[in-house]
């Protein structure tokens, strides 16, 4: 397989937990926090990268670019996820 349909699969699933999230929002009342809205941020500048690289299908160096570019965004969503958690706790 080719790096498109691994940026396509990783690109799909973001999509996913968003509609969920804006689904969980809209339809049924929930009202996301600061944090919650900060990681949605994030994860629509994934979406937005992993997207770019599917239309870029880049080689070996663009892949491992795009990868951690990736990476690190979700680093910085994990790191607020943690502190949602702690301030939860």
């Amino acid at each position: 397989m080719t790096s498109r349909i691994y940026f396509l699969i990783t690109f799909v699933f973001i999509v996913i937990i968003l509609a969920l999230a804006f689904y969980y929002q809209l339809h049924l009342g929930y009202a996301p926090c600061n944090l919650c809205e900060i990681q949605r941020i994030i994860f629509i500048a994934v979406a937005i990268v992993l997207l770019i690289a599917m239309v870029h299908n880049p080689a070996r160096f663009g892949i491992c670019f795009y990868a951690l570019l990736a990476l690190l965004l979700l680093v910085m969503g994990g790191i607020v996820a943690e502190r949602q958690l702690w301030l939860q706790s």
